[in-house]
């Protein structure tokens, strides 16, 4: 008998002693035992996992409207409440404040208020679960929303800057003729091929005036060597014997025709006027060597490499320099290349960055690890 009348007491001494205990279930307890009336009740929440992200005027805002009803007589389950009240008649009589992962929630409502703070306080709760849970998933939609945004428009910028590369690129390829258009490669084909350009010049110049003095000398020692030739004593006896037996031959020719020579005779003729000439050649040549003959075979020889060398020189000339203007523009867009290429750099990286963040970001959503809320204490003020 002393048991069952103590056992109602036991657990009415557990709910006011551990009022944490009691308020960990408002649902339940509502269920399970009448309302609790009084003005004034707190509770002190702590919110697991304790990175909280939490914005407790805005959950003041949503709460005070939630709650209204309750205190202005426009919820029928409550018919005890101020009719039409205002917040100056209620005052503030909310108050949400946050400690780390605590949250506090204190209910103080005016005496012309119905006792209704416990019920109200333990609303709060379980509202305060669903609305961190909601919070909780909209955070994670707008991370990746956010970094899908961050994701795309650092792409643009990352797609338009390489555009831009490739394209200064292949002008830099066109232009300089090389694949390889890096800065140093092509200042220093540049320097290369100015000097190269500025060597042929002067090889040029050089072989141009040695081909002039070899012209002259060569005009000036065949006028000699012709004026020897022709007062030489010998060759001018010789030039007489090859004019008399090419007269010789002629005749020969007309009697063999006519048939008053024989084949033999003219076959004889023709060989001692070819035998004159030769001799007349060969004095000739030994008159033109003791004038300079030889020096002149040499010249010759030397102004025919000379012009065989200055052809080659004119092309490569002429290569280089059609190349070099375009060169020289290759090179003067080094600036902006090089202001281009750092960019793209720069966008690329933060291509890397923004693309890993988003990957973060999915990941993340899926995991689902949404914020639990515990009681750490409960307190109600009764009514007298």
């Amino acid at each position: 008998m002393i048991l069952r009348l103590t056992l109602p007491f036991l657990c009415a001494a557990l709910i006011t002693a551990f009022p944490a205990v009691a308020a960990e279930s408002p649902s339940a307890s509502a269920t399970s035992r009448p309302a609790i009336k009084a003005h004034v009740a707190s509770r002190v929440l702590i919110v697991q996992p304790g990175n909280l992200n939490f914005s407790t005027d805005d959950f003041y805002i949503v709460a005070k409207e939630r709650e209204r009803p309750k205190l202005t007589g426009t919820a029928v389950d409550h018919p005890g409440a101020i009719t039409e009240a205002s917040d100056d008649q209620l005052g503030d009589w909310l108050s949400v404040g946050q400690n780390g992962n605590e949250i506090h929630i204190s209910v103080r409502l005016p005496q012309s208020a119905p006792p209704v703070a416990a019920e109200v306080a333990d609303d709060l709760v379980e509202f305060m679960r669903g609305y961190l849970v909601k919070e909780y998933e909209d955070a994670r939609k707008q991370s990746v929303a956010r970094a899908q945004l961050e994701f795309d428009l650092q792409q643009r910028m990352a797609e338009e800057v390489n555009r831009q590369l490739s394209q200064i690129r292949a002008t830099l390829r066109d232009l300089s003729g090389r694949s390889d258009v890096s800065p140093k490669t092509l200042t220093g084909a540049l320097s290369s091929m100015d000097d190269e350009l500025q060597r042929l010049q002067i090889e040029r110049l050089s072989k141009d005036a040695r081909r002039q003095a070899l012209e002259e000398q060569i005009a000036e020692l065949t006028e000699r060597v012709q004026k020897r030739i022709e007062s030489d004593p010998i060759a001018t006896e010789l030039k007489k014997v090859v004019d008399a037996r090419e007269e010789s031959v002629a005749t020969l020719k007309k009697m063999y025709e006519s048939g008053t020579s024989s084949r033999a005779e003219l076959t004889q003729a023709v060989a001692q006027a070819a035998e004159a000439k030769a001799k007349l050649l060969q004095q000739q040549r030994d008159a033109s060597a003791a004038a300079g003959g030889t020096s002149l075979e040499a010249f010759n020889r030397e102004l025919m490499t000379l012009s065989i060398d200055a052809k080659e020189l004119n092309t490569k000339t002429k290569y280089l320099e059609e190349r070099l203007p375009r060169l020289r523009q290759a090179v003067e867009l080094l600036d902006e290349y090089t202001r281009i290429d750092q960019r793209a750099k720069e966008m690329n990286g933060s291509l890397d960055v923004v693309t890993r963040n988003l990957q973060d970001a999915q990941a993340m959503n899926q995991v689902n690890n949404p914020p639990k809320v515990l009681v750490k204490a409960s307190k109600n003020e009764r009514e007298e």
